[in-house]
């Protein structure tokens, strides 16, 4: 089996980060998006459409998961560098460097000519696994937001290959956090022993796998490795039509416009950037009250799931619980419903006020993303 790797394709990059990020502490906020510039605890209100962390950053440069009533909005800085062998060495001495024995105990048993990998390391975009990622991608049991998203397209990809098939693939963010790992059925069985492979030869020190992967988790879990819980991960469950509106309903609802930048950034303050950027690709939304601005929504189109998008919101600090992260999040689920679009959204775990405000909007959890951190 043949070993691919290179950057994620550029091509499925955006300018400016969208993602999302919960934080900690009594923030009123809950959906998508990250925090930035605030210590966990502060008194926010935001959502995160994407899972970009705010309460404590994963592996090298992501944000980390927060908590409020109603999720904020951040862009973290993620780092591009390729992973390296955990010594320094190049990729192929770190696979020739692995137990001979493995490689020769799972020789012969893969369809096709040679052996079970060649340590080798070849250049292998994004693009080129297209079908793996769909046929990776049906296989779960729940579509993930645009904070998990992003970490894989900023991955760089390998490839595994026997002869002339693929069998699988993985992906790491910079350099050290585990993003993906998927073996087609025919190898499956060598899944344990290729797994074993990727953790030796990279110096991989996180994994961040949702629990709707099920074949990523369980390698994981066969490994024994300290399990963390980071967030959890919604989508719809009552329609949004069928949910109580909320009192602020009467509030005046529309996408955002570049005239609304600056009193969008007075609201939100760190928590948002690029706020021109994000008007004009039609990602913000704002909510306001004769001219009293309650809230921003979020909404980012998923670059992996067809038809699915990742919604969040801030709630101006001084109309909280009043009922504006409720109502931001069923506008901006009807907005989906309109256009064909499935919302899902999350928040941090234990952030408890945001999983309220969430689930009042109808919203229902059934997934989680784990962080595992190694040593």
């Amino acid at each position: 089996m043949e070993l691919h790797a290179r950057q994620g394709s550029n091509r499925l990059r955006r300018g400016g980060r969208a993602a999302g990020a919960w934080r900690t502490g009594g923030c009123d906020c809950g959906g998508l998006y990250a925090y930035r510039g605030k210590p966990p605890g502060s008194q926010r209100s935001h959502s995160s459409p994407s899972l970009r962390f705010l309460e404590r950053r994963v592996s090298s440069g992501a944000g980390a998961y927060g908590s409020g009533r109603e999720r904020g909005i951040y862009s973290g800085r993620i780092r591009r560098n390729p992973p390296r062998p955990r010594d320094g060495g190049s990729l192929s001495e770190g696979w020739n460097r692995l137990d001979g024995a493995a490689a020769e105990a799972a020789e012969g048993s893969v369809s096709g000519a040679g052996r079970v990998l060649i340590p080798t390391a070849k250049a292998c975009a994004m693009d080129e696994i297209g079908d793996l990622m769909d046929e990776y991608l049906k296989s779960l049991a729940a579509p993930f937001d645009s904070f998990l998203e992003e970490h894989i397209t900023e991955s760089v990809f390998y490839s595994f290959r026997s002869g002339h098939e693929w069998a699988g693939y993985y992906a790491i963010h910079g350099e050290a956090l585990l993003t993906q790992f998927h073996i087609r059925p025919p190898w499956l069985k060598h899944s344990q022993e290729l797994f074993g492979q990727v953790m030796e030869v990279h110096s991989i020190q996180s994994l961040l796998i949702p629990t709707c992967d099920e074949l990523f988790l369980s390698l994981a879990l066969d490994r024994g490795f300290p399990i963390r819980k980071q967030a959890y991960m919604f989508q719809e469950g009552i329609p949004w039509h069928a949910v109580p509106a909320p009192a602020s309903s009467e509030a005046h609802f529309r996408p955002a416009e570049l005239g609304d930048a600056e009193k969008i950034g007075s609201v939100c303050g760190e928590f948002l950037d690029q706020y021109e950027q994000r008007i004009a690709s039609g990602e913000l939304f704002v909510l306001f009250r004769g001219d009293l601005l309650l809230g921003i929504g979020v909404l980012e189109k998923s670059r992996l799931f067809e038809g699915t998008a990742s919604i969040g919101m801030f709630v101006n600090e001084s109309c909280r619980n009043q009922g504006a992260g409720r109502s931001l999040i069923l506008r901006l689920r009807q907005w989906c419903a309109e256009r064909g679009l499935t919302p899902v959204c999350g928040c941090g775990y234990g952030n408890e006020a945001s999983k309220r405000t969430l689930e009042s909007a109808g919203m229902v959890t059934k997934t989680r993303l784990l962080r595992i951190a190694l040593g």
